[in-house]
């Protein structure tokens, strides 16, 4: 209801509410870029701090890895509460950390504070990267509600690559030409992000906490079972891309220095603001390209870009040119390569877990950035010399990327098996809808039914009483006959002075399911445990009355991350108005609209299945003028006997 107060405000005075958003839009993106950038602000000044703290290369690689454990924590601990708790109250916090770690580069001089700043650094990123991205898409559709919704993704984009090179760029520079090299890059950037607080104090909310507030969990890793194979390739890609990345931001200074004979810090900085600004503009360069293209051009510069590093630091005389050609190759080949790898999740990615499964992909693109770069490490100091390394590197990375390539690049295709099939026994074990392309399948989804009683019933005007009950009846045999798991709930049936008993009508198809009685009227406490046993993550819901029962426990399932579809002629609000109004409320919150024989074609889209043939009975009895057609039909093939 909150947000909807706030949104119809927006409509009263349009005009402030896109002036404030469409700034707002920008005073996030400057702070989203601020946090990113103090990630690769110690890039070029590790050198220094070798000389000051007296550690080896390793300890460099080290520091890396640190920085990308606290990405990785902060990504499945923190990463998704903005969608509980709102945008801004989750940016401010990871500006403040962010904060605190430029407070710890600048007052704890020594090897420890180095690393605790790199770790709470990265704590800050694996926060606001989710955070600010979804913030910006929320802004720039407030703000421009006519715009595409382009501008907002390139940004994220942009910025977040962009500030990683901002930070490595601007350190190198002052680090080169100003006095104090180890405390001045902080100061700069930490007064950055106290104006970038201070400006996302005053950027209106998009997103308001749910309520009631739900229980805490930690985000889960989602992986598309009917596409294993691509998910995996493209979290391969990204791992690769990333420590290709996180090789030359974390030693480029070292092979600089070493190999090239080039100590600059200035020009330690400007390689990796160059491979980064090189993906940055890779990004923008593939707008509009097929997946398929995106990655193929990716790995393409990606090999050649190593191939150039490589050959740079084994010529008889080094040369700086190859060596900069090739991480701007390598850099806009990862920019290419982690795109397209995050546009093949989302195709494949079960709908309403999309960010659970680019979640793994995050993962796997921060464990690149560290395990590769610490095993590099470890061969320096191991007296292998950093062409040497760089040359094993650049053959693990092309062999990855071919190993990757070989699936993501082929067609998206299912490859048909050598011999006949195996004969299917049409049982309940043994399906023959697992291939179901649908978004509701009979082995992804729950159906839970709240409250069909008959007092509750009584005041139901969106709906007449007999087509609701004919529909429920429908809807409850097709999902016993298809073995679907039901939860049903009452509210005060038993306990009071006076019985109320679930609908004759649903009780009759249903009997072996008890339900689960409360006395609140969000049912979500009550089903969550029966919910989870099933470990399914799609809700069918349906409910009286629709503005009260239905939509709580809805709008709490979505808030835990369910994807929710909501049955609406099995649903009835005190009046036709409130039953609109439950619904709009409901699409707002990420649910979507859908009618029972709708949910029972998604269970069944194959017409020859021996599902859809279980299903058919309780379509024809119940459908309506559908239950007539399927009858019709069932009269020219003989699929099934007639429905009596």
């Amino acid at each position: 209801m909150t947000t909807a107060r706030s949104l119809n405000r927006v409509a009263v005075q349009p005009w402030v509410g896109s002036w404030r958003h469409r700034n707002g839009f920008w005073v996030v993106a400057f702070a989203f870029l601020t946090v990113m950038a103090l990630g690769t602000v110690p890039s070029p000044l590790y050198g220094l701090y070798r000389v000051r703290d007296h550690f080896s290369l390793f300890t460099v690689t080290v520091a890396f890895a640190v920085y990308a454990i606290g990405v990785i924590v902060a990504l499945l601990l923190g990463g998704h509460l903005s969608d509980l708790y709102g945008r801004r109250r989750l940016l401010l916090p990871s500006i403040a950390i962010a904060i605190a770690s430029a407070v710890a580069f600048l007052l704890w001089k020594s090897l420890a504070g180095l690393l605790a700043g790199r770790l709470i650094s990265g704590i800050a990123i694996g926060i606001v990267a989710s955070t600010a991205t979804a913030y910006l898409a929320e802004l720039h559709a407030v703000g421009q509600p006519q715009a595409s919704a382009q501008k907002a993704q390139l940004t994220a984009s942009a910025v977040n690559i962009g500030g990683l090179a901002v930070g490595a760029l601007v350190a190198g520079l002052l680090a080169q030409w100003a006095a104090h090299p180890l405390t001045v890059p902080y100061l700069v950037f930490g007064a950055a992000l106290v104006l970038a607080a201070i400006g996302a104090a005053f950027v209106p909310e998009t997103h308001e906490a749910a309520t009631p507030r739900p229980r805490y969990r930690p985000q889960h890793l989602s992986i598309p079972h009917a596409e294993m194979g691509r998910f995996f390739a493209a979290a391969l890609s990204s791992f690769w891309a990333f420590a290709a990345n996180g090789l030359f931001a974390g030693l480029a200074g070292v092979f600089l220095a070493v190999t090239l004979h080039h100590p600059s810090r200035a020009l330690a900085g400007g390689v990796v603001a160059v491979m980064f600004g090189a993906a940055v503009a890779a990004q923008f360069l593939t707008v509009g390209w097929p997946v398929t293209r995106e990655l193929g051009a990716g790995m393409a510069s990606m090999v050649i870009g190593i191939a150039l590093a490589v050959v740079a630091v084994w010529l008889h005389t080094p040369s700086l040119a190859l060596f900069i050609a090739g991480g701007a190759l390598i850099g806009a080949g990862s920019g290419a390569i982690f795109k397209g790898a995050v546009g093949t999740v989302m195709t494949i990615a079960p709908p309403g877990r999309v960010a659970e499964s680019l979640t793994g992909v995050f993962l796997c693109a921060y464990v690149g950035i560290s395990l590769p770069v610490v095993g590099a490490g470890i061969a320096l100091t191991r007296d292998v010399s950093p062409k040497v390394t760089l040359l094993g590197f650049a053959i693990a990375v092309t062999t990855g990327i071919a190993a990757s390539a070989l699936k993501l690049l082929g067609r998206p295709t299912t490859t048909a098996p050598a011999g006949p099939p195996a004969p299917q026994t049409p049982t309940t074990e043994g399906r023959h809808m697992s291939d179901n392309p649908n978004e509701i399948t009979i082995d992804n989804s729950v159906l839970v039914l709240v409250d069909h009683q008959p007092w509750v019933a009584f005041s139901v005007k969106s709906i007449d009483a007999g087509l609701l009950v004919n529909n429920l009846a429908g809807l409850a045999a097709s999902a016993k006959a298809l073995d679907v798991p039901t939860i049903l709930t009452t509210v005060g049936a038993e306990g009071g002075v006076l019985r109320d008993p679930l609908l004759n009508g649903l009780a009759e198809v249903r009997p072996e399911v008890t339900p689960i009685d409360r006395v609140s009227t969000n049912a979500w406490e009550d089903i969550r445990g029966a919910v989870e046993a099933t470990g399914r993550r799609t809700l069918l819901i349906a409910g009286l009355w629709s503005e009260v029962c239905l939509a709580q426990t809805a709008v709490s399932a979505i808030a835990e991350g369910y994807r929710v579809f909501f049955v609406s002629d099995c649903s009835g609000g005190l009046s036709d108005e409130a039953h609109q109004d439950a619904k709009a409320r409901l699409v707002q919150a990420g649910a979507t609209p859908i009618n029972w024989v709708a949910v029972v074609c998604e269970w069944t889209p194959d017409y020859t299945s021996e599902e859809r043939n279980r299903a058919i009975p309780a379509v024809m009895k119940y459908g309506s003028m559908a239950g007539i057609s399927v009858e019709y039909l069932v009269a020219q093939t003989d699929l099934v006997p007639q429905a009596g």
